[in-house]
Order: structure tokens, then C-alpha cells, then sequence
């Protein structure tokens, strides 16, 4: 058998790191979590070395922090989930308003895909299931407390089954309004089904971001920002990943979006009430007491996605509090309206839209979410109640500019929201639609760009920036790293150096910063200092031995420099991290088989081909490794 020292990922390995998409992770299509879009593939092989070797004459100049070094960050203190009682205990005084709060569509955005109770789908034309592009066929079974999802391959003449692959399916994430999407559990790790159901359309079909041609498959890693836009109180994590964590069993413990997600933990609130206290503050958040920016982030932290989220340092995706500024948690970076040339827009666009229109603007804070939607239920006459929302700032439809009998001619019930938020295809979601929100007086003559066009870093700009409690070397660090994201999604030499020089002064601040260092590492690699990327990935261990892109990549480094034993030692840290990972259980198969390890080669050979079946080249190599081993 050949023992030929080739590396087996592909020449693109944005496997190795999710590629960059304006598809959303997982979620209810039409109600997206955070977009991810920018990520930092890791570019390891021979054609993309080259790139950065002539990336590497690239300079720029250093930028310098300018505060003084006693005062490097913000004060924060980390939060967790004990003071988190659940929404039961709110039912012991507000009973009315939890049974109301059950027809909303928050309170229904994640439950047991099992459950006949909640039911919305047509199982019966799951069974009967769709076929798409490249003869893939995909099929839904319901069986008492078993739902099955499946991928068929079927042959080009008489159409029969080549392979098929079926996965248990958990979780239904989404409220159904638009849709639903649905979650595999592996180890405590949450994947998205590449099945998805629509309700306008009454139809299965893939779930948003999942192109026919080639997509993730049953591998697609849900984020713990988009879990935390679907339920009410995750179970305890395992491991120390930045954004995506594996959970201890049951996985969830409150389905939906609970009370607390928007009052705050509840747990100092009901022993004030159940002591009697007087004479001090109740203790729980009435977002309508806030102030304009901190009511609206409570909204805002599941309904504004932007183009890139940077976590800010020593924070994580669920620290979040009702009360606390978005800003607080990470600096989120949006572009104009996300409303293209041909009336599309992305899914999460809300706020974006809101903020740029001219009853925003002119409210001076008066005009909120809750100004129009109410949180805790559903109106029964939607057009009079946001006919009414509008009349709280406009003295009544006489104020409208259009005769009555205009009005009525193109709108018999006289809606406001018809005329002034129509509906706008969501581009990114299939078989969606989204209401546009920048409220315009006349839609058809509103500006649009294009969304798809990346642009520049420079055109960007950080929500609510300009009231956050942060240092310039905070705010210096987080537009770096953005830099970087940016730099691997355009693959912009000039922006990696760009991140590089934000970054490289900062590393005695952030002293314990893993991912200011894997960023810097990747950025280091694309402009061709692979001695400097190399540290910075063993920096960014030492601080964090878990974080699996760190371990990747310097796995790829290793195999490369022939040292097999280390490569080995890296990526085997990183399949426990990310199990589904095809590419690099296929890499360590082949440093097993370098190593002259046939049965750990076939183990982790079969193991990627239970995750991907149809994949020719593992089925290749398998027979190939089976014919070398000896006869059990």
C-alpha cells in the first residue's frame, strides 16, 4: 500500500472553518439567529501558501492605543445561569399574562420534534418527500417518540437508491410562523437537518442556506447565539468553546423564549415578592423603564444580526442581560438596510430599517419594538392594532396625504402597515417574506443597494458604539478583529495586515486572549509569516486547549512539516470538539495510515463514511485499507 506523504484535505478548507455565507446558522426560517457570516477559514495548502508568500510585501504602519495602560478594559463580571427560576415560577402571579404569552410565537420557538401537541407539519407528505438537484432525495418519518430525517442518493437511469442516510432528529427549532427547522444531537452538540418545513408554502423542502447542489449535509454546527434566540434556558455546557458548546443532558431546559429572556433572572424577584420586602427596588427588568437603547437591545439581542459579531474580551454569547446594552457583550457591526436593488432583504433586517426611518428618527427615542408589537400576545385584529400604533404619534387617518376613497380602492380594511411596510422577499430564506421597516411614505420610489456586495470594513459601523463603556484598546481590538473576519471573507491581503497592525500592539493587554491570537495566526499565515502564525496558534492553546480552530489548524501545520505524531495529537483534540468534521477525520485516517496504523486508518475512515456515505474517495480508500489489513 502506498505510504505517499499527501495531504487528504481539500485545496479549499473552508470545512475547516464554516464558509462564508449569508445563510443563516440554524433556525426557524424567516426568524434568523446571528448570520456568521465572516469566519477565518484556514488556508494551508500549497496554492493558497503561495498567495500569502506574495502577501507577505504588504506593509502598513502599527496603530498605538492611546489610553493610558491602568485602565485596559471596562469592568465586567461574567454571569451564569443560577438565579434563573424558570417561567413556572412567574405563573404564581401573573397566570393571565403567561397563558397569553403562549399564542405568541416566541413562546413556541423551540419544542420536542416529537410532539403530536404542537404539531404544524404534513408527516404524511414527509413520508412521500421531495427530490432536488444532483438525484438527492429526502424524506420524513414520524414514528411515536422517533422522528427520522433522510438523504437519498438515487442513480441518474432508474433512479434507485445508491446510499441513504438517516438521522435521528430531537429538537424542532422555529415558532412556525414562517417555518421550521430541526436539530440532531451528537455528544451534547446540536446539528441542523438539512430538511426544513415551511408553513406559507405547506411544503419540505432544504433549509435555508442549503443550496441542492452541495450543502452541510446533517453537519452544520448550531451556534450557542442561535440556540439562545430559540430557547429559554440551555442545560449546563461542556468544554470552553467561544461560541459553540456541547450540553449536558436533557440539553434544554425551557423551551421557547422564557420570561426571564426578557425581564432578566428571576430568582431575587420572587423572594422579594414571597419576603414582602418594602422600602427596596424590585429587583426584576420592565424593559419599558429603560432607557430608549437598552429597552430596544432587549429585542435587539435575537433580532439584529449585522454583518460581523465580535465577541468583546472575557465575554460570551450568553452573558447577555435584559438591562445591558448589546455593546456590552460584543460589538456587532451593521451596513445600511440590507435591502437590495430587486425589493429583497436578509431575514434578521428589523433593525436596521427601523433605525433609518424617519418616524425613528423624529421619536427621539419615543418609537420602539413594543411601540408596535406586543410581547406578550398576538392581536386579534392585527390591522387595527398597528393602525392604532401608528395613531399614537399620527393624530388619525385624516393626517394620511391619500383621499379616503384612494386609500380604501387599494386597501379596503385602510391598512397603514399595507401601504407604508409591505412585504419584501427574504432573499436568504426560501419561500419567505418580510416586512419592510423603514416605513416610507412612498415604497415604490424608496432607495435600494445591493446586499450581496461585501464592500469595504470602512462603510461599517458598530451599534450603538457611540454609548458603550469601552476603552480605545477595546474598541482597538475588536475593529482587529473584524479586520480579520473581513480579510478571510474577501480574502483581502490589505486587511489582514490591516488587523495584524491593530492587533499585534495589544497582545500585552490581552494577555489570556485566544481568539485575538487565532486571529492574528490566521491573518499572520495569509501574509505569509508562518513562523509568527505558528506561535500565535500555540499561544492561543497554552491560553485554550479546547478551541478547536487553533488545534485545526495547527494539526494541517504539523502534517505539513512532517511531524505526524504532533499533527495527530492536535486533530485528535479537535474531532472531540466538532465529531461530524468529514475532512479532518479523513486526515487523521491518513496519518494513521503514514503512521503504519491500518486499524486506526479503517476506524477513522469508517467513522467519516457514516457521516458522509456518498463520499466516492473515502469509499475509495476504504477498500483500499481494507485490502492492506490483515484477515481478522
Amino acid at each position: 500500500m502506498s505510504r505517499e506523504h499527501s495531504c487528504v484535505v481539500p485545496e479549499r478548507l473552508a470545512a475547516a472553518r464554516p464558509p462564508v455565507s449569508t445563510s443563516p446558522c440554524s433556525h426557524e426560517p424567516g426568524d434568523r439567529t446571528p448570520r456568521c457570516r465572516f469566519t477565518l477559514p484556514v488556508l494551508l495548502t500549497v496554492a493558497v501558501v503561495t498567495a500569502c508568500l506574495v502577501g507577505s510585501l504588504v506593509t502598513g504602519c502599527r496603530h498605538e492605543p492611546t489610553e493610558s495602560p491602568e485602565q485596559p478594559i471596562a469592568v465586567w463580571a461574567q454571569r451564569d445561569w443560577s438565579e434563573f427560576v424558570g417561567s413556572d415560577s412567574c405563573r404564581e402571579c401573573h397566570a393571565e399574562i403567561c397563558d397569553r404569552y403562549q399564542a405568541h410565537p416566541m413562546a413556541q420557538a423551540m419544542c420536542l420534534a416529537s410532539s403530536e401537541a404542537e404539531t404544524i407539519e404534513d408527516y404524511a407528505a414527509g413520508e412521500v418527500g421531495f427530490t432536488t438537484a444532483g438525484h438527492l432525495r429526502y424524506e420524513v418519518r414520524r414514528s411515536g417518540d422517533d422522528v427520522w430525517h433522510t438523504e437519498q442518493k438515487l442513480t441518474d437511469d432508474d433512479q434507485s437508491v445508491k446510499w441513504e442516510q438517516s438521522e435521528p432528529v430531537l429538537f424542532a427549532m422555529g415558532s412556525g410562523t414562517r417555518g421550521r427547522s430541526y436539530v440532531l444531537v451528537e455528544n451534547g452538540r446540536m446539528f441542523e437537518s438539512p430538511i426544513s418545513w415551511y408553513t406559507g408554502t405547506d411544503q419540505w423542502d432544504l433549509s435555508p442556506g442549503y443550496p441542492p447542489q452541495s450543502h452541510n449535509r446533517f453537519n452544520r454546527e448550531i451556534a450557542g447565539r442561535c440556540l439562545l434566540c430559540h430557547c429559554g434556558l440551555p442545560a449546563d455546557t461542556i468544554g470552553n468553546g467561544p461560541d459553540v458548546f456541547a450540553y449536558e443532558p436533557p440539553f434544554i431546559r425551557e423551551f421557547g423564549i422564557s420570561c426571564e429572556r426578557c425581564h432578566g433572572p428571576a430568582a431575587s424577584h420572587v423572594e422579594y415578592h414571597r419576603q414582602g420586602a418594602r422600602g427596596s427596588e424590585d429587583p426584576i427588568v420592565n424593559p419599558a423603564r429603560l432607557d430608549p437603547a437598552r429597552r430596544d437591545d432587549v429585542c435587539n439581542q435575537c433580532h439584529l444580526l449585522g454583518e460581523d459579531a465580535v465577541l468583546r474580551y472575557g465575554r460570551r454569547y450568553d452573558d447577555f442581560r435584559p438591562g445591558d446594552r448589546l455593546g456590552d457583550v460584543w460589538a456587532l457591526f451593521v451596513r445600511g438596510t440590507d435591502v437590495d436593488s430587486q425589493g429583497r432583504t436578509q431575514a434578521v433586517s428589523h433593525v436596521q430599517q427601523t433605525h433609518s426611518s424617519v418616524c425613528f428618527k423624529q421619536s427621539q427615542g419615543r418609537l420602539g419594538c413594543a411601540s408596535c408589537h406586543d410581547p406578550h400576545g398576538v392581536p386579534s385584529d392585527k390591522v387595527a392594532h398597528y393602525r392604532d400604533a401608528c395613531f399614537k404619534c399620527h393624530a388619525g387617518p385624516e393626517t394620511c396625504s391619500e383621499p379616503l376613497d384612494q386609500r380604501l380602492a387599494v386597501q379596503p380594511d385602510d391598512s397603514c402597515v399595507a401601504c407604508h411596510m409591505p412585504s419584501l422577499a427574504a432573499n436568504d430564506i426560501p419561500h419567505t417574506s418580510q416586512t419592510d421597516h423603514r416605513i416610507l411614505r412612498n415604497p415604490d420610489t424608496a432607495p435600494r443597494h445591493a446586499i450581496s456586495d461585501i464592500g469595504s470594513l470602512e462603510d461599517w459601523e458598530v451599534f450603538g458604539g457611540e454609548g458603550l463603556d469601552w476603552t480605545p484598546r477595546e474598541q482597538d481590538r475588536c475593529l482587529g478583529i473584524a479586520w480579520g473576519n473581513f480579510a478571510a471573507a474577501s480574502k483581502d491581503v490589505v486587511a489582514a495586515r490591516q488587523a495584524i497592525d491593530r492587533l499585534t500592539p495589544l497582545l500585552e493587554t490581552f494577555h489570556d486572549d485566544a481568539i485575538m491570537r487565532d486571529v492574528l495566526a490566521y491573518c499572520s499565515f495569509m501574509v505569509g509569516n508562518r513562523g509568527e502564525a505558528e506561535q500565535f496558534w500555540q499561544d492561543a492553546i497554552r491560553i485554550n486547549p479546547e478551541l478547536p480552530t487553533a488545534r485545526m489548524s495547527l494539526g494541517l501545520l504539523k502534517f505539513q512539516q512532517g511531524l505526524l505524531g504532533e499533527a495527530r495529537e492536535h486533530l485528535l483534540v479537535y474531532v472531540e470538539q466538532k465529531p461530524r468534521h468529514v475532512a479532518m477525520l479523513q486526515q487523521l485516517a491518513e496519518i494513521e495510515s503514514l503512521l503504519l496504523n491500518d486499524a486506526e486508518a479503517l476506524r477513522w475512515t469508517e467513522r467519516a463514511l457514516e457521516i458522509e456515505p456518498g463520499n466516492a474517495a473515502l469509499q475509495a480508500r476504504l477498500t483500499e485499507l481494507k485490502g492492506s489489513s490483515p484477515a481478522e
